[in-house]
């Protein structure tokens, strides 16, 4: 999961590079600056999803560069892990749904990770924040690359521990706790270098918790596939709501 995420944060990282380079397109083609930024990142985005939706597959049986052998192993150790095998033609995916709404561990997860998720919305918006620092967009789009390189190594550290100790709720609860103390220091200074280094531990702190939270659930939450896809998507969906909100507090 943190490898997964960990991608993404390198994307922001070097994003606001490339937006920099993006925002000198300023007046080509009578486009502001903002509308370059949101057709090149947009293009490439939506472009590549059609493409990947096509590529991946939904188990490793449909992987053709595998032998039968090499297939079998890997749906036996999958299978293992999950201490059930694929029966996801058993079961449709209203029925999964429903089973999903009637697990308790469903709605506990999803109020553990919507809390979670109502204290990093000011993370979707990184850029504005380190823009009150008082510096020019070059500058401030720079400063945003540091943090979500810190953010990409601590969350590997984080998750790769707490798989070696087989531990979660302290890997969870530890960087949240910084989290909260750079929230504090953020809004209760105006010094910039400690203001800024909140900043830097912000994203690095939240993101660590929150991956090890997210394979946490997805080990909790067991077999059959349909019940355990439908609650997944289920808490995933709910808690990116605070998205829409958060940021007008």
């Amino acid at each position: 999961m943190t490898l997964f995420y960990s991608g993404s944060q390198l994307g922001n990282a070097f994003g606001g590079l490339l937006a920099i380079a993006i925002l000198e397109l300023d007046g080509r083609f009578g486009l502001e600056g903002w509308r370059w930024l949101f057709l090149v990142e947009g293009v490439v985005t939506v472009g590549l999803a059609l493409v990947f939706a096509f590529i991946l597959l939904n188990s490793p049986e449909g992987v053709k560069s595998l032998s039968e052998i090499e297939r079998a192993w890997i749906k036996y150790n999958y299978e293992e892990d999950q201490g059930q095998g694929d029966d996801r033609a058993e079961m449709t995916a209203w029925q999964g749904l429903k089973l999903a709404i009637q697990n308790p561990k469903t709605w506990l997860l999803l109020a553990t990770l919507y809390c979670i998720f109502v204290s990093a919305g000011v993370t979707n918006f990184f850029p504005p924040v380190v823009a009150t620092l008082g510096y020019s967009r070059t500058i401030t789009f720079v400063l945003t690359a540091p943090p979500f390189i810190l953010c990409c190594l601590t969350m590997l550290i984080n998750g790769f521990h707490s798989d070696h100790k087989e531990e979660r709720c302290f890997h969870i609860v530890g960087p949240l706790c910084v989290t909260l103390v750079a929230n504090i220091i953020t809004v209760s200074t105006l010094n910039v270098a400690a203001r800024y280094t909140a900043m830097m531990l912000r994203p690095a702190s939240f993101y660590a918790g929150t991956t090890v939270l997210l394979s946490w659930i997805t080990g909790t939450l067991n077999q059959p596939i349909a019940k355990r896809a439908s609650a997944i998507a289920l808490i995933i969906s709910v808690c990116n709501t605070p998205n829409v909100w958060t940021p007008y507090l």
